[in-house]
């Protein structure tokens, strides 16, 4: 099962590529379940480090419920805008509240795809993205998972992407490389 994961409070850009990723894989009979982090309620992880001890977060929002799509998942597609040269705060408190997973390696051998949407043009948005980038280069390595690759686009209004042609093409040329090397 693969889990998308898009992390826009918009349905714009973020959301488009994910769809576009989604199209490709139910077309190569593949499994996908969209995840808007925008329609959970996520709470900041306080650092009490309870679940080192029992494997389960203490905090009682839905990120129980993800961290169970997420066990029973074999990749992981995140869809994010740049913000800041980052990621937006409620996917950071998603990636933090993993704790309890990577501490029982339930993330090793996972395949990660990221689609990254940045504003900023020229240098200042390669730097930008390249940042977002190296974000999630560490957590792969941390959490032990296959990081398959990252697409990266431009764009800053909701519909920017919307005829990108090149853009839809390598979202949907990478998991259908997923699907293929699956079997």
């Amino acid at each position: 099962m693969i889990i998308g994961i898009c992390a826009s409070p918009r349905n714009g850009n973020s959301l488009w590529m994910l769809q576009k990723a989604a199209n490709a894989i139910t077309k190569n009979d593949g499994l996908i379940e969209i995840i808007h982090l925008k329609d959970y309620q996520i709470d900041w992880c306080d650092g009490c480090l309870t679940c080192e001890e029992t494997g389960i977060c203490k905090i009682k929002d839905d990120m129980g419920h993800l961290i169970e799509k997420l066990k029973a998942s074999d990749t992981i597609i995140i869809s994010t805008p740049v913000y800041f040269n980052s990621v937006p705060c409620k996917l950071k408190c998603f990636i933090d509240r993993l704790n309890p997973l990577l501490l029982h390696d339930e993330l090793n051998g996972k395949k990660l795809v990221v689609f990254i949407v940045g504003q900023l043009t020229g240098k200042d948005g390669e730097e930008s993205r390249d940042d977002v980038k190296n974000f999630f280069s560490t957590l792969s390595d941390i959490c032990n998972m296959d990081l398959i690759g990252i697409v990266e686009a431009e764009g800053r209004l909701e519909k920017d992407l919307e005829n990108n042609k090149q853009v839809a093409f390598q979202c949907e040329d990478i998991v259908k490389k997923l699907i293929i090397n699956k079997g």
